[in-house]
């Protein structure tokens, strides 16, 4: 319980731990249902990931990165430590790391038009 009341109020933006209180809640009522076994290889394959950054500069296809501004765990400079032609970017303003449920509009309208373009490529729109 201590670390998932300390790790999902990161997750949210400091602005909107009140406003998207039912949200946070929900994020750690699912926290609370993982055991310890599974938090615990979690952390370990959080904490060994290694960096792919490589897989980014390597790929051809059209990738789109998507950062919030006010992120505690990842960095937008992190997350967007890679520039090539096919990389979009998005900061979403206002969020944390939680983009999809503090401001899912924001996070559409950056999708949106990405998959768009990804479709107009393919001849699948």
């Amino acid at each position: 319980a201590v670390l998932i009341d300390g790790l999902i109020p990161k997750l949210f933006s400091p602005e909107h731990l009140e406003d998207r209180k039912a949200d946070v809640e929900e994020a750690k009522r699912i926290g609370y249902q993982t055991s310890p076994e599974g938090a615990i290889a979690a952390l370990r394959a959080m904490k060994e990931r290694p960096d792919r950054n490589q897989v980014l500069e390597d790929a051809a296809l059209p990738i789109l990165l998507v950062a919030g501004e006010q992120d505690q765990l990842i960095p937008a400079d992190k997350t967007f430590s890679v520039t090539k032609e096919n990389i979009t970017r998005a900061l979403i303003k206002d969020v944390g790391h939680m983009s999809m449920m503090e401001s899912p509009d924001q996070l559409i309208a950056e999708l949106s038009p990405f998959l768009q373009r990804c479709a107009d490529r393919s001849g699948r729109a």
